[in-house]
């Protein structure tokens, strides 16, 4: 009896032992998947040094020249891109302030303006560049469905085509033509 009780108490405490043991290589698991800061320190000063709070929004106010230099287009057009796009780049985030619409468009259009990379427009906004690879996607999809409606429509008669044809021809000398890509010919 005493030989079965005390096996039965080393038997205990080896279960216990590899229970501690297993809980704490569980914690320790859960530990490592967190992240260990959600901004960068020196991402968390954006609003004092960013581009976008200093630069941008300076020329916006007083610089108008330097604005269309900076984003291929006036603040008045910058605005109502702005109306068109917000509702569909809008985030709201329970835990941390989300990046504003407008600080969205303004990192897509500086990037479709100039084409740098995504770090260094991640380093000049003060960004993260995991945030600066899912912000210009997002916001250029969400240009393509507010402005494709509007700019983008296909001729549904014959007459609006042979229209289409006959300003070809008047403008540029292109016989039949219905459609330029980038301003180019292609000799097909």
């Amino acid at each position: 009896m005493f030989c079965l009780s005390t096996n039965m108490a080393v038997h205990n405490r080896r279960k216990m032992f590899l229970l501690l043991l297993w809980r704490r290589r569980l914690l320790r698991k859960r530990e490592s998947n967190c992240k260990r800061c959600w901004v960068r320190g020196i991402n968390q000063k954006r609003k004092q040094k960013g581009e976008y709070f200093n630069l941008v929004r300076e020329m916006k106010l007083s610089d108008h020249e330097s604005f269309f230099k900076y984003f291929r287009m006036s603040p008045c057009l910058f605005e109502k891109l702005l109306c068109l796009v917000a509702p569909l780049i809008q985030k709201c985030d329970q835990k941390r302030e989300p990046i504003s619409p407008a600080e969205r468009l303004s990192v897509t259009l500086r990037y479709l303006a100039t084409r740098d990379s995504h770090q260094t427009i991640a380093f000049n906004y003060r960004l993260g560049h995991s945030t600066v690879n899912n912000i210009i996607p997002e916001t250029c999809q969400a240009l393509w469905v507010a402005l494709a409606p509007v700019y983008i429509q296909c001729p549904s008669t014959s007459k609006l085509w042979a229209d289409i044809a006959q300003e070809f021809w008047e403008k540029w000398n292109f016989p039949l033509c219905i459609g330029a890509l980038d301003g180019k010919h292609i000799h097909c």
